[in-house]
């Protein structure tokens, strides 16, 4: 027959002891230890059993913290930080134990969710990518061509998705309430991530123990990404939302210009008819510091490569027409001459693939718009 110094190298074995340890322990805790302090047991008590042998077969390592991490560990279902699976990882090997399945799920569920953390933290993974930003806005702007016709009804299609995202949101916090017993309200403090390392572990330790332990992770992790994301959606779909309602004001506005504003305008639009195809080289001193520039925006990351295509959802149609008229003060174009409005327009458009108002490039002024990025033309060789 095996001995009990031969089952004990079993991991298995010994968390079969492990658990009677800790079935003991709560009937003691019911009992206020009254058997424990008034009552000797006829015979060793498996745990003790265990103890000595462990402490025969290496002194080196503490007994009593292996044994009690080991506990909390069947008990809570999932280790509270790397710490603790190293200690009884470096324990099972010092005492040459089998390490039980079980226990290696754990490990790796630590090692896992650990490097998950502190990715997610000091990559700032709660911050939306350029890719990500361009992805929401290359389906937001299909979804507004195909059900939009005018500022107006953008604006609503806009307040529809944001009424939508902020009940998901609300929905996710409920799930955690209900399913965990946790509440992310204050996760966030208004648009702003508001959680460290320690804060996020103890997030996932805390619902993992109320429920399945390590096996709980990935769907933990599915809501709290699918939460991440809602949030930066909603923080995109706020700022949208206040740009469109400017250009709805600026729209209404225009509709209470006088007859000569009008006659105005219809000028300006024969005028723009009549410029056809420009482009931004054509107004350059020189073609190769008009390459220069578009590289230069793309870089900034307002421009897409190769198409040179504006990216509105990071720079505003206002800003686009600020570059243009600031090129000029920096000494780009032929003859220092300086664009018309209907100039920037259609540049705007053949060059940039952006429609811009004519009001709105009257209205915008270089100086209130920050572009120390653009070099003077005459330092360009």
């Amino acid at each position: 027959m095996e001995s009990i110094d031969e089952q004990f190298k079993q991991g298995d074995n010994l968390l079969q002891i492990i658990d009677r340890y800790n079935i003991q322990r709560e009937e003691d805790r019911k009992f206020f230890l009254y058997d424990r302090k008034n009552k000797k047991y006829d015979e060793p008590q498996p745990i003790d059993i265990l103890k000595d042998i462990l402490i025969e077969h290496n002194c080196d390592i503490d007994a009593d913290s292996f044994i009690y991490t080991l506990s909390n560990l069947r008990i809570c279902r999932t280790f509270w930080n790397l710490a603790e699976a190293e200690e009884i990882e470096n324990g099972f090997n010092g005492y040459k134990i089998i390490v039980p399945m079980y226990v290696r799920n754990c490990i790796k569920e630590i090692r896992l969710r650990s490097d998950y953390i502190d990715s997610f933290i000091n990559k700032e993974k709660y911050k939306w990518s350029n890719n990500d930003l361009e992805i929401f806005d290359k389906e937001l702007k299909n979804l507004l061509e195909e059900n939009s016709y005018d500022l107006t009804s953008r604006l609503n299609i806009l307040k529809e998705l944001f009424d939508k995202t902020r009940t998901q949101i609300n929905e996710i916090q409920d799930l955690f309430e209900r399913e965990y017993e946790y509440s992310i309200h204050d996760f966030y403090n208004g648009d702003t991530f508001n959680l460290n390392i320690e804060d996020l572990n103890f997030f996932f330790y805390e619902c993992e123990k109320i429920k399945n332990g390590t096996d709980e992770f990935r769907n933990i992790y599915l809501h709290f990404e699918k939460y991440i994301k809602r949030k930066n959606k909603l923080k995109e779909l706020k700022r949208l939302i206040i740009e469109s309602s400017l250009e709805v004001q600026d729209t209404n506005q225009q509709l209470k210009f006088s007859k000569r504003a009008f006659v105005t305008s219809v000028n300006d639009t024969t005028e723009s008819s009549s410029l056809g195809t420009l482009e931004l080289s054509d107004v350059f001193e020189h073609v190769s510091k008009c390459h220069y520039i578009k590289n230069l925006l793309v870089e900034q990351g307002l421009c897409q490569p190769n198409t040179f295509i504006w990216k509105t959802i990071v720079g505003s149609r206002g800003f686009l027409a600020g570059v243009l008229k600031y090129l000029h003060l920096q000494g780009y174009y032929k003859d220092n001459k300086a664009l018309s409005s209907s100039e920037i327009k259609i540049i705007a458009k053949n060059t940039f693939g952006v429609q811009i108002g004519i009001d709105r490039i009257k209205q915008v002024a270089p100086s209130s718009i920050e572009l120390k990025f653009i070099p003077l033309a005459s330092t360009i060789k």
